[in-house]
């Protein structure tokens, strides 16, 4: 999803119905309302490859997977900046001179280790 809907009042609305567990029809009631509202629900809503996902299928697997993995494998942003190693990064358009300083180091971590993970790569220049 590029940009999710303008209309949280109602996506709210639905998502206590997708939910509720009294209901055992709960996932077509989350429909019919999605129906019911479908123009003000998609309001505002951008969407990469929209005929690949649309929007309802995307909100139902936000659901089903639980916001963090949505975020994660659907979203490619896999957690809050809260949740970051590093809190303070600088970086450059292009290196800086080096007379400025002395040593730079550059870091491109690899948050797990296993055999199809990324590699950690550290550069030191100076």
């Amino acid at each position: 999803m590029l940009q999710f809907s303008e209309r949280d009042d109602l996506w709210s609305e639905w998502e206590r119905q997708y939910n509720n567990l009294q209901d055992e029809d709960r996932i077509n009631t989350a429909l019919s309302f999605f129906m019911a509202h479908e123009e003000e629900m998609l309001e505002g809503t951008k969407i990469l490859w929209s005929e690949y996902l649309d929007y309802y299928y995307l909100m139902c697997k936000k659901q089903a997977m639980g916001e963090k993995s949505f975020y994660k494998e659907l979203q490619n942003h896999p957690r809050s900046t809260d949740e970051y190693i590093f809190q303070n990064l600088m970086y450059w358009d292009r290196l800086p001179e080096l007379r400025i300083w002395k040593l730079a180091m550059y870091i491109d971590p690899a948050i797990k280790a296993g055999k199809k993970n990324d590699y950690s790569a550290i550069s030191i220049i100076g």
